[in-house]
């Protein structure tokens, strides 16, 4: 018996196990990552400095996304959401699968929930006539933008503002948004290092 010839008719076979069984492990894994991103967690990156000093240009943040994170959201989250700028047209709809070149990724701060009444005058906000206090606020004054307030905010909608209200592009400029557009509330921060952590 030929045992060398029996060994070469078998390695071909073993080397073909190993590349299926790796297949397999990488097609599990891949799996198990487009669920976690699709309903629990996804990682994001801070683009501007509307949110600074909490948040700063290239800071990487994981978003908790269950639908609308099971309590809905607070006031004082920090939240990731989508929102359409632009004058959108039919080409949105022909891309679709791809991504909306029309919609873009904003990270702001929860100010006003359902039903609230929001005002901002002498650079302080006031939520149902109460002054709301905000230390997170970069240089501690808010512009009202010359909108008329105070204002309700309507069911379904949320108000929110970016933490560097000098710079901020907000509800105070584009106007209430709807809780469905919200992605996530960001919960961590993985980088830079320094700022490895809980979002606060």
């Amino acid at each position: 018996m030929d045992f060398n010839s029996e060994f070469r008719e078998k390695e071909p076979s073993d080397i073909l196990k190993k590349i299926l069984g790796w297949f397999e492990t990488f097609l599990i894994a891949f799996l198990i990552y487009m669920v976690i991103h699709a309903f629990l967690f996804e990682v994001t990156v801070v683009s501007m400095s509307s949110m600074e000093d909490t948040l700063v240009s290239g800071q990487r943040l994981i978003i908790w996304k269950p639908p609308k994170y099971l309590s809905g959201p607070r006031r004082g989250d920090i939240v990731s959401f989508k929102y359409i700028e632009g004058k959108r047209t039919g080409l949105a709809d022909i891309l679709i699968p791809f991504p909306d070149p029309y919609e873009v990724d904003y990270i702001k701060r929860v100010i006003g929930l359902p039903g609230d009444e929001i005002d901002i005058r002498d650079g302080k906000v006031y939520i149902n006539g109460k002054e709301l206090e905000e230390k997170y606020v970069k240089g501690g004054y808010t512009d009202d933008r010359q909108m008329l307030f105070p204002r309700t905010v309507p069911d379904g909608k949320l108000f929110v503002m970016g933490d560097n209200r000098a710079v901020s592009r907000d509800s105070r400029e584009f106007g209430f948004i709807d809780i469905d557009s919200i992605r996530g509330k960001a919960v961590f921060s993985i980088w830079p290092l320094s700022r490895l952590g809980p979002v606060k």
